[in-house]
């Protein structure tokens, strides 16, 4: 898909630190898990995996050039956006299903749900 640079103007920066970086790459390899293995295969589920993967290629590639563990800005399509809501939905249903409730369990889906209000706002503005 290309992208002109005026459209870029209008894409909404996400500013994340290193190790929230690292969570979320680890939601997107457990959402990955899932389509693979979880979602008849179809062109949807295909593009879903391609989005998926080329965040987490980004990602990995922000890793390797930080040198501190700063804040980062990350552009995000609308596309990659729905994503993580995606990723971000599906770690907390396989939390919910698989985890005891516990202290530390809610603490971790309250989190996730912040953070998917964040960039549910910074979408929507």
């Amino acid at each position: 898909m290309k992208t002109s640079k005026a459209s870029y103007k209008h894409m909404p920066q996400l500013t994340i630190g290193l190790n929230d970086l690292y969570v979320i790459d680890s939601m997107l390899m457990a959402y990955l898990a899932y389509l693979r293995k979880g979602v008849a295969s179809s062109p949807e589920r295909d593009t879903r995996i391609r989005v998926a993967l080329t965040l987490r290629q980004r990602f990995a590639a922000l890793v390797a050039v930080s040198q501190e563990q700063g804040e980062m800005p990350i552009l995000l399509t609308v596309q990659e956006f729905h994503t993580l809501e995606e990723a971000m939905d599906s770690f907390a249903r396989l939390t919910r299903k698989l985890i005891s409730p516990s202290a530390q369990r809610d603490e971790t889906l309250q989190q996730v749900k912040a953070f998917r209000h964040m960039l549910t706002t910074l979408f929507s503005s």
